[in-house]
């Protein structure tokens, strides 16, 4: 009885520690691509940031999340603090002076 019980205890602590195991593996490997995923975000943003045109990027529900400085620092005389976090349908469709399209709503497929 007492042998059967120990194998039982035994077998449990093996389990217990492979799962433990597995676990470090996949918190490592999460901390890798969560540092990958940093550089590549860092990246697109200093992409963005060195566009002379004006360019905002939306999330899925078309609010606005970035704006770069494009243009003089506004875009269709918005600022950045001003534009993100609204909606893109709150700041309209405009046209500048030569009748050139400044700022549309629409979604792009990627």
């Amino acid at each position: 009885m007492r042998i059967a019980f120990l194998q039982a205890i035994c077998g449990a602590a093996a389990v217990s520690i492979d799962n433990a195991l597995i676990h470090q593996d996949i918190q490592r490997r999460a901390e890798k691509l969560a540092g990958e995923i940093a550089l590549q975000k860092q990246y697109a943003e200093n992409v963005v940031r060195s566009i002379t045109d004006g360019v905002y990027t939306v999330d899925t529900d078309n609010r606005i999340v970035s704006w770069n400085r494009g243009g003089g620092g506004h875009q269709q005389g918005y600022s950045a603090e001003e534009a993100v976090g609204h909606l893109c349908s709150e700041l309209g469709r405009h046209l500048g002076a030569d009748g050139g399209l400044l700022l549309s709503c629409r979604r792009m497929s990627v």
